[in-house]
């Protein structure tokens, strides 16, 4: 067991689901407020854009900030706003773990393997040149086996940096949710950064 900084006791992945679920029934569904901040950043896709059937579309962040705000009006409890502040902050941390975890690993490993690839070819072409290989079928092996593989290296790295760009945009939202809960309520928050 694992006593978070929001004070909830975080075992499993089921006790992240009790957490939303407890955010969701104060009224904050934080996967949907994600999409309503995606929209209003432009980072969603015309699918889901097409999908997506909500009425909370905002075109700019003022009016998006007021919505916010509002919402988080109807938190009156001095304790549960400090709390969620808390629960939003350790959200916020959670995201710039992963996103560090993606690119300092993930990037640097699939270019290891495609360099150690490359060097494999480049030792090929070399046993070419001394005759061991039968020419025309080593090289043409070897140009659709780089070509394979550059798809799938290519097709890998853009779902990496696709995550990446997806964890910091939750990260933003964080941030941009807990500045208006702090600005809100400046003397119940107690959030140390």
């Amino acid at each position: 067991k694992y006593k978070g900084k929001c004070g909830f006791m975080i075992k499993r992945e089921s006790d992240e689901k009790k957490q939303q679920e407890f955010w969701k029934e104060c009224g904050f569904d934080m996967n949907e407020e994600f999409k309503i901040y995606r929209f209003l950043c432009g980072n969603m896709s015309k699918r889901e854009r097409k999908k997506w059937k909500c009425e909370k579309r905002f075109y700019s962040y003022w009016k998006w900030r007021s919505y916010v705000e509002e919402k988080l009006r109807n938190l009156n409890n001095p304790i549960l706003c400090d709390e969620f502040a808390h629960y939003l902050n350790l959200r916020q941390e959670g995201e710039e773990e992963y996103g560090m975890t993606l690119s300092t690993f993930m990037i640097p490993a699939m270019a290891a393997i495609f360099a150690s690839y490359i060097m494999k070819t480049v030792d090929s072409f070399s046993d070419i040149n001394d005759g061991v290989t039968n020419i025309p079928l080593g090289v043409m092996t070897n140009l659709m086996i780089a070509l394979a593989l550059g798809i799938f290296v290519y097709i890998m790295l853009k779902q990496v940096i696709k995550s990446i760009e997806q964890h910091n945009m939750k990260k933003c939202f964080y941030k941009d949710y807990i500045q208006i809960l702090e600005n809100l309520y400046p003397k119940e928050i107690s959030l140390r950064r």
